[in-house]
């Protein structure tokens, strides 16, 4: 084996080693079972039939009963798939807005040396 063999299966085990620390972020890791979340929710929802009968963004009142009722005469896996849907978005808001004031939500395992 040469150098250059040497070298491409040393940093093909450096990106792999890379990519999975990467994948492995809390961060990440909430935006990827929020995605799946979100994804299973089509099993339930035909989102043309909920975009349509949506009533106007600019009335409130209306939209707020519009939700209230779909999520009540919802089944309760969707109930519960929502209600994952809304605590884990809370937690990415909270991670990029951590993440925009500096406070590096994104990384992980570091310890500082006083």
């Amino acid at each position: 084996m040469n150098s250059l063999n040497m070298k491409n299966r040393i940093m093909r085990r450096v990106y792999f080693i890379y990519a999975v620390k990467l994948l492995m972020r809390p961060t990440a890791l909430r935006f990827f079972l929020f995605m799946v979340l979100f994804l299973s929710t089509t099993a339930f929802v035909s989102f043309r039939n909920v975009f349509f009968n949506i009533p106007k963004v600019a009335d409130p009142f209306p939209l707020y009963q519009f939700a209230v009722s779909a999520f009540a005469h919802a089944e309760v896996p969707l109930q519960l798939i929502s209600i994952a849907l809304f605590s884990i978005g809370l937690f990415l808001v909270s991670d990029i807005v951590k993440n925009w004031r500096g406070t590096e939500a994104f990384r992980v395992n570091q310890v500082r040396i006083s």
